[in-house]
């Protein structure tokens, strides 16, 4: 088995906007590696399609820098060509770029023809050569074996040439002299290419290490960070702040997803809105409600899965706002966590379920994911407080839950209150699964959904290991 590469690095090279890059892939069964960079930090790509590809996937990033001046973004995205011939690969961005960007393929063949099996080893992203330097570095990867591929771009503050590490092939990237970087035939263990730069400043790079031989693997699945943040209160307002903990450690490109209960405050005992407002303009998708009502204003309770993938980093002191749809609502409990490997633009694999019921000790939900490694996810708003009951579900069917962090309001009515509780699972395989809770007899209401975990579908392509690391410099 040996990789080469295929032709020269295809690449735009104008001052635009560029949406658009022309190829010419050889051989079905051949790999297309997109290195695209935004010359600012707002905007990130949504999608890309054509160029003989039919699906493509995004395998590092995206990455946002501090380059001087302005920020910037860069992803790497892999595509196993299906057609040969001329094509053009088309890239959708989140907003229209307000400058202009950077479109740079380059293919490369196995000799396992078309029945190679592409595969991610490792990637890292946003290794800001912090220090001034003439000789910075690419990331460090590591290969599992000898023969694999290394592909990398690098930002320079000043002007860029060629280093000199043993096998790599240095290619002029569009504007100021970035570079591209790939090595086809690495040897096994840590590999890390130097560039050259005049004078000394800072620099950016990202990098991806691809195998052609995925004949084993481990899968890439959603997995818990680090709670983030928890408010709760029984004081009447129309909106509830939540100060996230350490918000400039949050990675860009994992999830923020909430908990909410909250008074059925609307209309009737209707459940009010809920929508979250974000100092960074992260954009928030909120699922539910879960609602529960016996018949009265704040005398049940509402559930809802709130989450945003996060683009824009945050700051120090940042705090998310819930807004209760203009309704003044005394109780209420949130919850806020950080999950990784999540996928970047289709999250959701199976829609949210709800269930409720009053004055009761049994809770149970069901949801039946499609596939292993997605993420079984719940909410429980109960009326209640934090001394209150709540059995741990210990069904170990495709995988076993773990138990989120509860937080509660503290009204010296129990039944004034909102408590909000939750488990999640990552199974390993399609099939149903009920999430059942023993409680102190409340209202409750509650929601399910299953999370997807990164779009690595064989036999296109496999993870084999996971090895993601980031240093993130704001």
């Amino acid at each position: 088995m040996a990789i080469s590469a295929v032709g020269t690095l295809a690449q735009t090279n104008s001052d635009l906007v560029e949406t658009t890059l022309a190829v010419s892939p050889t051989a079905v069964g051949n790999v297309l590696l997109l290195a695209v960079r935004v010359f600012s930090g707002a905007e990130t790509v949504t999608s890309v399609s054509g160029g003989g590809v039919t699906t493509w996937t995004c395998i590092a990033g995206p990455e946002v820098d501090t380059y001087p001046g302005a920020n910037s973004n860069r992803e790497i995205w892999l595509g196993r060509v299906t057609a040969t011939g001329s094509a053009t690969i088309t890239v959708a961005y989140s907003a229209t770029p307000s400058v202009l960007t950077e479109l740079m393929a380059q293919e490369f063949s196995s000799t396992l023809g078309a029945s190679a099996s592409w595969a991610l080893v490792g990637t890292e992203w946003d290794l800001l050569n912090s220090a001034s330097t003439t000789a910075p570095l690419f990331p460090s990867l590591t290969a599992s074996t000898s023969g694999q591929l290394y592909f990398g771009h690098m930002t320079f503050e000043q002007t860029g040439a060629n280093g000199s590490t043993s096998g790599f092939v240095y290619v002029d990237a569009p504007h100021g002299g970035n570079k591209v970087a790939y090595n086809t035939n690495v040897s096994a263990g840590a590999v890390q290419p130097n560039a050259v730069q005049a004078p000394a400043s800072t620099a950016h790079a990202i990098a991806v290490l691809v195998t052609d031989s995925a004949s084993t693997g481990v899968s890439v699945f959603p997995s818990l960070v680090s709670d983030r943040g928890t408010a709760a209160n029984a004081t009447a307002a129309t909106t509830s702040s939540l100060t996230l903990t350490s918000p400039t450690t949050i990675a860009v490109g994992n999830y923020l997803i909430a908990r909410v209960a909250v008074d059925n405050s609307g209309t009737n005992g209707a459940a009010p809105g809920c929508t979250v407002t974000d100092p960074r303009s992260n954009a928030w998708t909120v699922l539910g409600p879960a609602l529960v009502d016996p018949g009265a204003v704040s005398a049940g309770a509402t559930a809802y899965i709130a989450y945003t993938r996060v683009v824009t980093a945050y700051q120090a002191a940042d705090a998310l706002t819930f807004n209760w749809g203009g309704i003044s609502t005394t109780a209420k409990a949130i919850v806020v966590e950080e999950w990784k490997n999540i996928h970047p633009t289709s999250p959701v694999a199976v829609s949210a379920v709800t269930a409720n019921a009053a004055a009761s000790t049994a809770v149970s939900v069901s949801i039946t994911p499609t596939a292993p490694n997605q993420l079984v996810y719940t909410c429980l708003a109960t009326e209640g407080i934090a001394g209150d009951t709540v059995g741990a579900d210990a069904d170990s069917t495709n995988g076993t839950w773990s138990t989120l962090t509860t937080t509660a309001s503290a009204n010296a009515t129990a039944t004034n209150n909102q408590r909000v509780s939750g488990q999640y699972k990552v199974v390993t395989a399609a099939g149903a699964q009920s999430w059942d809770s023993t409680i102190t007899s409340r209202d409750w209401a509650a929601l399910i959904v299953s999370f997807a975990p990164p779009a690595f579908p064989p036999p296109v392509w496999r993870v084999v290991r996971e090895a993601v690391h980031r240093s993130h410099y704001w």
